[in-house]
């Protein structure tokens, strides 16, 4: 047992859950050098994807926890370790808050076929969930909605509530940018239920901007705006810069004079 690289890694996590992020970050980093003096590549790939999401979650600085799960990723490749469909998620997430979006796609395919391979259905359903997302932006709405109920089935399999709320919101979405409205807002509330019963901030986020989003494809423009007002507080709350970001450009949209329906994505 390498006992330097353990304490570190111990103080690495105290001091994240007290919010001492620069520390955390400095003892993470000295645990994965002690892990790689000692040739445990395996804590070492775990502990850099753990300081990758302490950059992504707590820190928003998604350039360096791409640049962070990258290096946990070669490490997987390079010597055959776990969890390597889930590090191919975690660096396409990050690629695709930065627009990198066909690199995030190209690494998801990969994650894709690593998930199906090593039977982990909890990743790959994140893995469809946000390939799902992608191609709802890209307008190819029918394959993305296969996607989704895909993915929705996983995680209701699995049962993770977080995900299973998750999952609903982006078919809430996707159901909206096909017109369907009713359906849309069923599902969006659906979502809203699950998310507020767990109590994640992070998932009733997500789940409002959605939501307001769902609303505003619809016409709703008030009832869209107080649902992206509460995903804004949320975000403020829990310093989630790109909910932040998503809910301001959408109220802003809601307090136009005289709002325009959007064109929603056009069917492939």
């Amino acid at each position: 047992m390498n006992k330097k690289g353990e304490k570190a890694l111990q103080k690495a996590e105290d001091c994240q859950k007290q919010g001492l992020c620069e520390i955390a970050a400095e003892a993470y980093q000295e645990a994965v050098s002690s892990f790689k003096e000692d040739e445990n590549f395996a804590q070492q790939a775990d502990t850099l994807t753990s300081l990758g999401q302490m950059y992504d979650r707590l820190l928003c600085d998604h350039h360096k926890a791409l640049e962070i799960f990258q290096q946990s990723l070669r490490l997987r490749q390079i010597y055959g370790l776990k969890n390597l469909c889930e590090e191919y998620f975690n660096v396409a997430l990050q690629q695709n808050f930065l627009g990198q979006v066909s690199e995030a796609k190209d690494n998801l395919e990969r994650g894709r076929h690593s998930a199906e391979r090593e039977g982990n259905q909890l990743a790959l359903g994140k893995i469809l969930n946000l390939l799902g997302d992608i191609l709802v932006e890209e307008g190819y709405l029918k394959e993305s909605e296969r996607y989704l109920r895909t993915s929705l089935e996983l995680f209701t399999t699995e049962g993770d509530e977080y995900m299973i709320s998750h999952a609903q919101s982006s078919l809430g979405l996707l159901l909206a940018c096909r017109k369907r409205y009713d359906e849309a807002i069923k599902t969006c509330q659906t979502a809203l239920g699950q998310a507020e019963k767990i109590a994640a901030d992070g998932v009733i986020g997500t789940v409002r901007l959605r939501f307001g989003q769902a609303l505003w494809l619809k016409g709703d423009y008030p009832e869209a705006q107080e649902h992206l007002q509460k995903a804004l507080e949320v975000a403020q709350k829990s310093n989630i810069k790109i909910l932040r970001e998503t809910a301001l450009d959408w109220i802003k949209r809601c307090e136009e004079e005289n709002p325009t329906h959007p064109n929603p994505p056009i069917e492939s």
